[in-house]
């Protein structure tokens, strides 16, 4: 009882005031590692209520649509399935996508999954007969080391692409 108390309340001073926090961050994190590929990969977040993503949606499909922009891949892929809700998250971040000006023909939906691994199964399913090896992958930096290896997996080769931060390392394509 005391002692696991103790224990308790050592290891929480020890990450609270120590420098452990950040370094435990940064072996999570995953630099941004932006370049031209075959396309882009948005994963889902959640959304609010039947008709609104969430706010890490919301983040990762700007993203997606400002990497798209740039010229860096000549699809989006949107992923999130219905999970109990009216519409299918990924038919959301799509819609969102056509509204800010994204042609609608370069826009793919998966809807079918319901975790990152299954993500990573219909993306291929969609992708790869296309000749699509090479994913700019778009979802927040400390689950991007996870979500990397489930498409690495299914056969993509991944760039990172973080959803929560400033666009890091932006290349133009060449040609």
């Amino acid at each position: 009882g005391q002692l696991a108390g103790l224990g308790l309340v050592l290891g929480f001073l020890t990450v609270a005031f120590t420098p452990l926090a950040n370094a435990l961050a940064a072996r999570l994190n995953v630099p941004s590692r932006i370049e031209a590929a075959g396309a882009i990969v948005v994963l889902g977040a959640g959304i609010e209520d039947a008709r609104t993503l969430s706010p890490i949606s919301l983040r990762r499909t700007i993203q997606g649509i400002r990497l798209y922009r740039r010229g860096l891949a000549p699809a989006i892929i949107f992923s999130g399935g219905q999970a109990g809700q009216e519409a299918a998250e990924a038919g959301l971040m799509a819609a969102l996508a056509i509204e800010l000006g994204i042609p609608f023909g370069v826009i793919w939906t998966e809807t079918r999954s319901s975790d990152t691994w299954t993500e990573a199964l219909e993306v291929a399913r969609l992708a790869q007969p296309k000749g699509i090896k090479k994913i700019l992958l778009v979802t927040d930096r400390f689950h991007i080391r996870r979500e990397s290896a489930a498409f690495e997996r299914a056969g993509f080769e991944v760039l990172p692409a973080s959803g929560d931060s400033a666009l890091e390392n932006v290349r133009k394509p060449e040609g």
